[in-house]
């Protein structure tokens, strides 16, 4: 499922309406390191995004909106210091492997059961 730039950054962003101030749009592309992967922001409709930018876009809409809860599903796509732009949200990471690089609590769950609970810090 591929998106246009245009659309995604109009649509999603919500900078027609002005929700956002330019400022603001640019702080959050450039905190989800997209200023560097998108030279230009003036895309013609059908440019289509990598996954990986895909996945950016979604961190930097979350980085506009301020979400109470952030959901991290693949950590492989995440990095370990997007987990800790979102200081006032609870973060959800959803991995295969152990993690213990973030801070807070960690609850291992095997076919939707708790197995394991505890408390990391690094």
């Amino acid at each position: 499922d591929a998106f246009s730039f245009y659309w995604y950054s109009e649509a999603k962003f919500g900078s027609k309406t002005g929700e956002y101030t330019d400022d603001e749009l640019w702080t959050a592309l450039d905190l989800a390191n997209l200023r560097t992967s998108i030279p230009y922001l003036d895309c013609a409709v059908g440019d289509y995004l990598s996954p990986k930018e895909r996945y950016l876009f979604s961190v930097a809409r979350c980085l506009l909106k301020k979400p109470k809860i952030v959901f991290i599903d693949d950590l492989e796509n995440a990095d370990s210091n997007q987990v800790l732009l979102f200081p006032e949200s609870t973060v959800l990471l959803f991995c295969g492997e152990p993690i213990s690089d973030f801070y807070g609590r960690i609850i291992r769950l095997m076919s939707g059961e708790v197995i394991e609970e505890d408390f990391y810090s690094s």
